[in-house]
């Protein structure tokens, strides 16, 4: 769900673990996946059956693009069956250290991948490798496979066709099945006795598909036969196939085969009865559904399709108060995927998983008609579920009528509810006044136009003098949020007291005065004028930006104070304030700090806000100072221009960065702690190893400092040969690099002719982000220490 990474919290993807492999309590509605295996996954094959020794029979080849080669390649993995679907059988790298992006088979058998190189970026530059094993190409067969398909299926007999189906290449038997289906009658003769036969398996199931292929009544009658096999395979490709026929004549057997032994059958019957749009097949796929039990999420699809497909909606309604959970969950999957208002009856189930699989399908699908069930859920006593509670306050969000913001109102103000929730429903009810365009939920595209204010604030303001006067802070402050985004007038004056009180926590402090600031206040002057000069720096920084905007004759001196005597975070505020004054004097101080830069007078930790609110005001001598001082720099030097970053960064705004910003995605390729991807060095401690400074020019020049096995080159010999890999070690006599297979390669410096600058997978970040935010990531990045340095760095601020 690309939506998701929109959400600064990811949506329910985490949370509510959506990728997760199979677990208890997983949402229903999806198909789990076997495994997470990948964290770049581009090219996948399946290997046809010649070519490779017999280990990789049955096997995948998946590659997996990280953006560097030191950590990228091939992976070959293989499956076994598990109830219905798969479960993981083996997982290996196939070959490693390169950039792969696709992979194929040829027609000799070997294994042809192509390589992007290096990096994310398009280099205009690509390889293709050819992986071969000696031994199998010397085998006829691989010959033969090769001679095959090359010279094409056209004009061969039929019963070289049929002999073709046995072929140990899956490409060869798959070819000789169109050629014997292209000649119908003929073609249904001998698929038919092959499917009848018992000395071949994999020729059997082409016979089916071929039989499919033709689809006259005769060859399809045949399938029909197939459905009381002796072997499972064969009874499920025979299901499956007449249902994608949509043959009507096989539905009578087709329902009998759910009560087969075998998942896998029960599992393609289900779906093709779904195909056939079978009435009959309901009350056995119901019994289906109750006795796997939501053990098997394949087979319970498959159920929930069949159900779909019946096109009897009515008579499932008259099942949803079925004993059984695992039907009434069947049932409640198919009324999703139908969009049936009807769900929302489960919303009272006595289940706690079927009320949130209620929830689920009504606020994320959407099904508009229950939104106002969902709603109203939120007035439940006792609601526990944070998948529903979440849900249902973005529903009554959504509809933002009257009933709705009552039931906000009320969970808000009622204690027993989560103060975390209780916080999301008044920032909701003060998002009312305002239009949106993505979902507070899901995050993807629901515009919503303004609510009614007026109406809002009236069911508010009552509850007001409570939620402000006590309780968790964070109740506090999105009440105080609430207050000033509905324009509460009622609230002003308990909100002027709280700004007042010295005893509150500076963050709420802070609150009730943007709170003040959007509503208005009479004496807003003076109340900002007082948090200006006696309250700690969150409370007194908002306060300037309030004095700024009411009176900056009056704040100007003080900012200027500030930025001269304050702290590093208060002269950093300061100088932003300042860039957005409506007051000539505000140009005469950064000219003067301006100045002072160029003298190289000014503390690193504020050169950037000086250089950025100088860039921000509308002065054409400030920008002509701004110019001259990027001009001044080394030309020559990368980093000239950069190092104003290495100092003054916000580590904690930076840890945000790391995680969400969804162009740098540095968690993607760096682990820090125990989350993270592996494309890149890990950065859990880097803070000890680089200094702010180096960590700095590892972000801006990345190619100039690369840790060891993550940057590749290619050294040509004297002797003519070249050898490419990822730079493990270098000495002053030698260079290791570490090939495509793995081994490692010393190479003399003495008989090396020329060497590859190493290419580093990283972007240069000055591309992607912002001089401010590289200097929170500088900031963040090198506070990661061992706790000792933490502690002892703690101390020091």
């Amino acid at each position: 769900r690309m939506s998701f990474q929109y959400l600064a919290d990811r949506g329910p993807w985490n949370p509510e673990k959506l990728w997760h492999p199979r677990w208890r309590g997983q949402a229903a509605y999806i198909l789990p996946p076997i495994a997470n295996l990948s964290e770049g996954p581009s090219g996948f094959a399946y290997y046809p059956g010649t070519g490779l020794p017999a280990r990789y029979d049955n096997h995948f080849l998946l590659c997996d693009f990280r953006g560097s080669s030191a950590k990228s390649g091939v992976h070959s993995l293989s499956v076994t069956p598990k109830g219905a679907g798969f479960e993981l059988a083996s997982f290996s790298r196939f070959v490693w250290n390169i950039l792969a992006t696709d992979v194929d088979f040829g027609p000799d058998g070997s294994v042809m991948i192509s390589d992007w190189t290096e990096g994310w970026e398009m280099t205009g530059k690509g390889r293709l490798y050819r992986v071969t094993d000696p031994d199998s190409l010397e085998n006829p067969i691989v010959q033969e496979t090769k001679a095959l398909l090359a010279s094409g299926m056209a004009g061969r007999p039929t019963d070289r066709l049929s002999q073709l189906l046995k072929h140990p290449d899956m490409r060869v038997r798959l070819e000789a099945q169109w050629a014997l289906a292209a000649k119908k009658g003929e073609g249904a003769a001998a698929f038919t006795k092959i499917a009848k036969s018992i000395d071949h398996q994999f020729a059997r199931y082409h016979a089916i598909w071929g039989l499919g292929q033709i689809g006259s009544s005769d060859a399809l009658k045949v399938l029909v036969e197939l459905l009381g096999d002796g072997h499972h395979e064969i009874r499920s490709q025979a299901a499956k196939t007449l249902g994608d026929a949509r043959f009507a004549s096989a539905e009578g057997k087709l329902i009998n085969l759910l009560s087969d032994r075998s998942s896998r059958v029960r599992y393609f019957a289900a779906m093709s009865l779904g195909k056939l749009a079978s009435k009959k097949a309901i009350d056995r796929l119901l019994t289906v559904l109750r006795h796997n039990a939501d053990e098997d999420p394949f087979l319970r699809h498959a159920c929930v399709m069949g159900l779909v497909g019946s096109g009897d909606i009515n008579k499932l309604l008259t099942k949803t108060n079925d004993r059984d959970a695992a039907v009434r969950m069947g049932i409640l999957l198919a009324l999703r995927r139908t969009k049936r208002s009807e769900v929302a009856q489960f919303l009272k189930d006595s289940e706690t998983s079927l009320v949130e699989e209620a929830a689920r399908a009504i606020h994320d699908v959407p099904i508009t008609d229950a939104m106002p069930q969902l709603a109203a859920a939120l007035d439940r006593p006792g609601l526990a579920s944070d998948v529903v509670i979440r849900r249902a306050i973005s529903a009554n969000f959504r509809l933002g009528g009257e009933a709705q913001v009552a039931s906000l109102c009320a969970f808000s103000a009622d204690k027993k509810n989560a103060a975390n929730w209780r916080a999301e429903a008044l920032q909701a009810l003060g998002d009312l006044a305002q239009g949106t365009r993505r979902d507070r939920v899901y995050g993807d595209w629901r515009p919503r136009a303004a609510g009614n204010r007026a109406m809002a604030a009236a069911a508010l303001a009552p509850l007001l003098p409570a939620l402000l006067a006590a309780g968790p802070e964070k109740v506090r402050i999105a009440s105080a949020y609430a207050a000033g985004e509905l324009k509460v007038v009622s609230a002003r004056e308990h909100l002027a007291l709280l700004c007042a009180d010295k005893k509150i926590p500076p963050s709420l402090r802070k609150s009730t005065l943007q709170a003040l600031d959007k509503m208005g206040h009479p004496h807003l002057e003076r109340i900002a004028l007082e948090l200006s000069t006696h309250t700690p720096p969150v409370a007194r920084d908002e306060a300037l930006r309030v004095l700024t905007k009411v009176n900056p004759k009056k704040a100007i001196p003080l900012l200027d104070r500030l930025i001269e005597k304050g702290q590093l975070a208060g002269q950093q505020k300061a100088l932003k304030i300042l860039a957005g004054a409506k007051d000539a004097a505000a140009d005469q101080i950064l000219d003067r700090w301006m100045d002072r830069l160029g003298k190289g007078k000014v503390p690193s930790g504020i050169q950037l806000d000086v250089i950025e609110a100088a860039t921000e005001r509308k002065s054409a001598k400030l920008a002509r100072k701004v110019a001259a001082y990027w001009n001044s720099r080394d030309a020559e030097d990368p980093m000239s221009s950069y190092r104003v970053c290495v100092e003054g960064g916000n580590k904690r705004q930076g840890g945000k960065l790391f995680v969400e910003h969804a162009a740098a995605v540095c968690q993607r390729c760096h682990k820090l702690g125990s989350t993270g991807g592996s494309a890149g060095p890990e950065l859990t401690k880097i803070g000890d190893i680089l200094t702010p400074e180096q960590i700095l020019e590892a972000m801006v020049i990345p190619a100039k400092r690369i840790a060891p096995g993550y940057g590749s080159v290619v050294a040509v010999m004297k002797d003519g040969n070249a050898h490419a890999g990822l730079l493990r070690s270098e000495t002053q006599t030698a260079i290791t690099l570490v090939d495509a297979v793995g081994d490692d390669i010393e190479l003399k410096r003495a008989e090396i002719a020329t060497t590859t600058p190493a290419i580093s997978a990283m972007p240069p970040m000055g591309a992607i982000l912002t001089k401010m935010e590289i200097r929170d990531l500088v900031a963040y990045l090198s506070s990661q220490k061992t706790k000792k340095d933490k502690k002892d760095l703690n101390k020091k601020d």
